[in-house]
């Protein structure tokens, strides 16, 4: 069978998993609910459950019911909730146009829903179950927001939203200008009230304290004062020229006092935006990746093609941050995860992935352990409330979190081709892919077979290298080939590849050559020699690893018309392997040439011609097909798809086949073979498509 690498790179970004829901928010599987207790229209409701990134709620179970009950019971309270019969009289459906499901009529209170003068919309209501209401009545109203809707504010500094700005209440006194300036040192100012929403926020603090509260209007500075604004409350004043809210009058009113009062305050600065996903913290953003364990270099390498890097800790409550967000999960095994520190630059001298200093450490007793000539890792226990660090074997899959600054772009996965540049099933390290198949095959089988993918019986160069694979390899139940022999010249081993033996890996006692006929090499597999290298008999069946370089970093995209004419490119050796995506409905021409233009004789490989049907090998431009076969709906006008042609000058064999797939779909052989260095591409008359070709890999 073949052997998915820990999952590997290739993960989707739902897999992206923030177990907490913002502060007041209550998580119910896979969403966030809250209850909001100013009345509001049910369409008003909905806006405002909008604004915070979510919907009036949907229920889908009595179970759900229950667990939102519990607000309604609470509070005494009728709540909105997303159903309504507005689109058709007594045919109730959510808002996000679903049936309400039969099984859901148990739900409903005593002769409900009945319509009474024109009940469209429906409330939860405090003894546990639903009414039909009119829908211009205000009520309370349940929300649910998806619980990765991205988080505007630093929540867990203390930092809420109101007004669409973040907010943070000082309790520490300070006179005007010592507030303001805590406020700047933290990328923001005092708040300027602009809205009724701000003011109310300012109002509610300032009467729990029962003291009155520095805002950020002064006759001295200008910009951030809230003077002539619908919002202004004036009352009366104190003397001095700066202003607070008093926690005196009814309604907030505001006063001038001496500046050098001290006062508690409100800072405000503006919402900070991380992606979907993601979550806010001191300026930055996080992700916390639960659902796909991988190695501390494949977590690295995820974390960087977003743009941001594994996540760096600077300080004791960036480290309990990261802690918090993973509790409860120790229940499903979640204890310990990859952060961005490592030895791997130098060896023993540990520091961040993104090249800073490790200026603070939380290490565990007798942590960090320095493995020589092995790269060690670092991971941060989340089983309890330590946050403890230690060392680990770089390769061991686990969760990881990702940390970029805020405001900093962010660049999506793609969650076809996976990250790495790796075909699908392969595994990236370093600049090679590798995969990795535990079906028993005999030496020289698995040679074939890695050449079919275009690829090599794995050579091995390095300490680094060898750690990567004996981790992988340590989980497998069968020995493992790789492309190490010594059948041309018995003790003088050499690799496949024809790289050079520059590092060995032998088990104690290997090569022994036991009973003159042990030419070929795998890895050990067993807990106690795992990675170890061993001659043994080439006919012998064991698993195998293929190894080949990893795509080009980037695709050149390219068109063409309609009217069949080649483009070439010239390869920098003898084409051996073509790999491209297209996009076209039908036609799609592959030239093979010894030059850059259409020859006499030439290799034309036509994929999906006659209306997206069948596909052919020739050897001349537009002439008798040597082969022939059915290809239906291969391509399509609508998404790239992948293709590759192998071709082996030596033997005359062409083989054409799906990006993917080893087998070829189409095969020839030429008794003549053509010398071959130039690849053309073109699409047959009355057809465009879009190409993708990798650029030359330095």
């Amino acid at each position: 069978m073949k052997w998915f690498l820990l999952s590997g790179l290739f993960f989707f970004l739902p897999t992206v998993f923030s177990q907490r829901c913002p502060t007041g928010w209550s998580l119910y599987q896979d969403n966030c609910y809250r209850l909001f207790t100013d009345g509001k229209t049910q369409n008003d409701a909905r806006i405002a459950c909008q604004q915070d990134q979510g919907d009036l709620a949907i229920i889908t179970s009595v179970e759900m019911n229950s667990f939102l009950a519990d607000f309604t019971e609470a509070a005494g309270a009728y709540a909105w909730i997303g159903l309504t019969d507005t689109q058709t009289e007594g045919t109730f459906e959510w808002i996000d146009g679903t049936p309400l499901d039969p099984a859901l009529n148990v739900l409903w209170g005593s002769s409900a829903p009945n319509n009474d003068n024109n009940e469209d919309c429906v409330v939860l209501r405090a003894n546990r179950v639903w009414n039909d209401v009119s829908c211009f009545t205000t009520k309370k109203r349940i929300c649910q927001r998806p619980n990765d809707a991205p988080l505007r504010c630093d929540e867990a500094n203390g930092w809420v939203s109101a007004g669409g700005k973040c907010h943070k209440f000082q309790d520490l006194a300070n006179a005007w200008d010592d507030a303001r300036r805590y406020c700047q040192e933290r990328d923001g100012d005092l708040i300027s009230i602009q809205s009724s929403e701000e003011q109310n926020l300012a109002f509610v603090l300032a009467q729990v304290n029962q003291e009155s509260i520095w805002i950020g209007a002064t006759d001295k500075v200008i910009g951030i004062c809230g003077f002539g604004t619908a919002a202004s409350h004036w009352f009366f004043s104190l003397g001095g020229n700066c202003v607070g809210i008093l926690d005196t009058s009814n309604n907030g009113e505001w006063s001038t006092a001496p500046c050098t009062s001290q006062r508690k305050f409100i800072c405000e600065k503006d919402e900070g935006v991380c992606p979907s996903g993601w979550r806010i913290h001191g300026g930055q953003c996080y992700q916390f990746n639960t659902y796909s364990a991988m190695s501390w270099t494949d977590a690295k390498h995820t974390c960087e093609v977003q743009g941001a890097f594994l996540a760096s800790i600077f300080s004791e409550d960036e480290n309990m941050f990261i802690v918090h967000q993973f509790d409860d999960l120790t229940s499903i095994g979640i204890t310990d995860v990859w952060i961005g520190i490592s030895d791997y630059t130098t060896d023993g001298q540990f520091a961040w992935a993104e090249g800073a200093s490790a200026s603070y450490t939380k290490w565990n007793a007798g942590m960090p352990v320095n493995t020589p000539n092995q790269p060690d890792c670092g991971t941060i226990y989340v089983g309890d409330s330590t946050g403890s660090w230690s060392s680990a074997n770089c390769f061991r899959p686990q969760s990881f979190v990702c940390k970029i600054p805020v405001g900093q772009p962010v660049s999506p996965l793609n969650p076809i081709s996976g990250v790495g540049n790796c075909p699908t099933e392969w595994n990236l390290f370093g600049d090679s892919c590798y995969f990795i198949d535990s079906s028993p095959t005999l030496f020289h089988d698995a040679e074939s077979i890695c050449e079919a993918r275009g690829a090599k019986l794995a050579s091995i160069h390095s300490a680094e290298e060898q750690s990567y694979l004996s981790l992988r390899t340590s989980m497998m139940n069968t020995n493992l080939w790789i492309g190490l022999h010594d059948q041309s010249n018995e003790g003088n081993f050499e690799w496949l590849d024809n790289t050079p033996l520059d590092f060995t890996n032998w088990n104690t006692g290997e090569p022994n050559d036991y009973g003159n006929g042990e030419d070929c090499v795998h890895l050990r597999t067993d807990e106690l020699q795992a990675g170890t290298w061993n001659d043994q008999a080439c006919d012998v069946s064991y698993g195998y690893i293929c190894k080949k370089d990893k795509a080009c970093e980037i695709l050149d995209t390219t068109s063409t018309d309609d009217n069949y004419s080649y483009r070439y490119h010239p390869s920098q050796a003898n084409v051996e392997r073509v790999e491209f995506k297209v996009k076209a409905g039908s036609d799609v021409h592959i030239g093979l040439s010894a030059t850059s233009s259409n020859q006499p004789a030439m290799y034309e490989i036509v994929i999906c011609g006659w209306g997206n049907t069948h596909s052919a090998i020739r050897r001349c431009s537009q002439c008798q097909n040597l082969v022939y076969v059915s290809t239906p709906n291969f391509l399509s006008a609508n998404e790239f798809r992948g293709f590759w042609v192998n071709y082996d000058m030596s033997t005359g064999q062409l083989d054409v086949g799906k990006e993917g797939q080893a087998d070829a779909f189409m095969s020839w052989t030429d008794p003549s073979p053509l010398d071959v260095k130039y690849v053309g591409y073109s699409t047959g008359f009355g057809h465009a498509g879009e190409f993708q070709f990798c650029n030359l890999c330095e």
